[in-house]
Parts: C-alpha cells; structure tokens; sequence
C-alpha cells in the first residue's frame, strides 16, 4: 500500500458575516453552537471535518479530532478525505455537460456506447443509470472491477435483476458504466474528463483520485466498531471499477466550490442543472436524494461510506445553506452529527 504523507496545521473557525440579520439564518451564536457540539461528538468518534455555507458565505469551516491517531496529528479545515459516493456527483455533472453540448442524449440506450447486452439489458438507458433503475445486476452479485473490459463482460454475463425502467435500487454499478460512458464518448479516461472540465475550471486543486505518495494532509481512514477498536484500514489499490461512484479524495473546500459552481452554472447551464434539483422519480434526482422536510424544506442530500471514511452533503435549498461532512473513520456519526447540526441551524 503506498505510505500516506500527512501535514497538518491547527484549525480556526471562519466565520464571516456579509449580510444583514435579517436576511441570515446562521449567526454566530449558532456557528459557536455547532462547533461546541461537534468538539463534544470527538469524544464520542466523531473525527472530520465540517464546512457550512449560507449564501456562498463560509460560516465555519473547521477540523475535528486525528487525522493520524498513532502521530496525534490533528484533522483540519484543508484535510483530504475519500468521498466515497459524493464522487457520484462528479459523475452526474460529466454526463449531463456531454448530454448539453449533444455528445450523446439522455435516453440514448447503454449499448450504443458499451457493446452488444442481451435482452431486457439492452433497453437500458443512461437515464436509467443515472437514476438506479436500470436493473441490470441483482443485489450482491460479484462484478470484476479490475479493468473496464472484463468489468463490462461481468455486467453483461450477470442475471437481470428487474426489466430496465422497472424498479428502483441503489447501485454502483450503474455508475461505474456510467463512468465507462464517458471514456467512450470522449476517447480519454474518465481522470482526465474530470480534471479538463471540472477541477480546473473550478480551480479544485485538493481533489484528486486515489493516494499518491506526494500528497500532503490527507487523513487517515480507521475501521471499528468502537473507538476503542478503531485500526488503520488502508485503503485498496485504484482500480478501473472505482471510477464512477467513488474513488475521489477531496477536501471540504473543494466540495463547497464544486457546489457553488453548480449554482453559480459555471458547469452546467439551466435545463441540465434542474435535473440534479429536482426529483426525476419519487425522492431522487440526478446525483442527489430529495428530502422534504417540514418547516425546512427540500434538502438535496448525497452521502457516502467506506469501511474507513463517511461522508455528508446537505444542501437546504431554500435557504441556501450547504453543509458538508467529511469523516474518516467508520463508526457512523454521519447522521448523528448531521442531524444535530440541523437542529442547532433551525432550532
């Protein structure tokens, strides 16, 4: 396993106060709540970071607990963790500027791009991946991720699990084939589709795929049960099948700029945009959970887990405030420290 390379710094509160009272939701008094709430939560595993936007204001932007337990070296606001399944997003976005400038269409079927798949499969869509309807492999059946040909063999030699269209699962899979769509329609991996025309022009400069030995300040990720057994879980080597709906290192910063830039359609224009907004089926749009909440709202939500990392995005539409959370350990305090920061925000 390549050897980590951690650097940190200790971290500070940002807080920044651009707008009347009355125009804002988050004031200090909160910001001072929730950091007193997620010191609290370390002593109970709770070990990331956090950043909270209102109105494209960060508010906090803060680490928690060791990024490296054995050096005592402390997470911080720059931290780098894996994102697990927030790379879906990365992924959503890439289709849906293809599908913008006509490089391929939503509803076009997956074997105009990926080959021969025998019937029902070769109705499915990229719609229908994108929306984890596709129903092409059956829940725990074993896929070979190492290249994208044997991968794709995998898929096709799989049993259906439901008629395309049919039924709604959640699913890898269907990203990884999402990710091989990309690397057909533009004759380049999927690493450099990515870095060409979404972490350069955002100037994502802490985002990145996998563990390199030259990079500094990433967090270790820990595995457990309880604190007491957490034990460095190193992770796999990058594989072909983690394109798609992991893979992606990335810190807190990066992800409020990556969301910033879909807002500020500095990706995507408006039609294509609205797709990731709004519910294409009940409760999912493209790349986001829809949660309505009462006396909130809708709630944009994408999360992910790794045996070693957690991860968090809520995005309060209506307010416009983006919280992000990013965890590495495995001992599920994402929706414990998610649901109090919610609670702190709007009382």
């Amino acid at each position: 396993m390549k050897k980590l390379l951690i650097v940190t710094f200790c971290s500070a509160i940002f807080f920044y106060q651009y707008k009347s009272p009355a125009q804002s939701l988050v004031n200090q008094e909160k910001i001072r709540a929730i950091d007193a709430l997620l010191t609290e939560e370390v002593g109970n595993g709770f070990s990331g970071s956090v950043l909270i936007n209102e109105n494209n204001n960060v508010m906090l932007a803060k680490g928690y607990g060791l990024a490296d337990r054995k050096q005592d070296i402390s997470n911080n606001k720059n931290t780098k963790y894996e994102i697990a399944s927030v790379t879906k997003l990365f992924t959503v976005v890439s289709i849906l500027q293809l599908a913008e400038k006509k490089k391929l269409s939503l509803n076009d079927k997956i074997d105009k791009y990926l080959g021969n798949f025998n019937a029902p499969k070769n109705q499915a869509t990229i719609n229908q991946l994108l929306l984890h309807t596709a129903g092409l492999v059956p829940k725990g059946y074993e896929l070979d991720y190492n290249t994208k040909t044997v991968f794709l063999e995998s898929v096709k030699n799989a049993p259906v699990e439901s008629i395309p269209g049919e039924k709604y699962r959640y699913t890898n899979a269907g990203y990884i084939l999402l990710a091989a769509i990309i690397e057909e329609v533009n004759q380049k991996s999927y690493e450099d589709y990515l870095n060409e025309n979404i972490f350069k022009p955002l100037n994502l400069t802490n985002t990145t795929f996998g563990f390199e030995d030259a990079m500094v300040n990433i967090a270790n990720g820990y595995s457990g049960e309880t604190i007491g057994s957490l034990k460095l879980y190193k992770t796999p080597d990058y594989v072909w099948g983690d394109r798609g709906p992991s893979g992606i290192l990335a810190n807190v910063s990066d992800l409020n700029s990556f969301l910033n830039g879909l807002d500020n359609k500095k990706l995507l224009g408006s039609d294509y945009l609205q797709k990731m907004y709004f519910e294409q089926i009940k409760g999912e749009a493209y790349g986001f959970h829809v949660i309505n909440k009462p006396n909130i709202g809708k709630v944009l939500a994408r999360g992910g887990g790794l045996p070693n990392f957690e991860s968090q995005i809520a995005w309060y539409k209506e307010q416009n405030i983006k919280v992000i959370i990013l965890i590495n350990n495995h001992l599920r305090t994402r929706q414990s420290i998610w649901d109090g920061i919610e609670k702190i925000l709007f009382n």
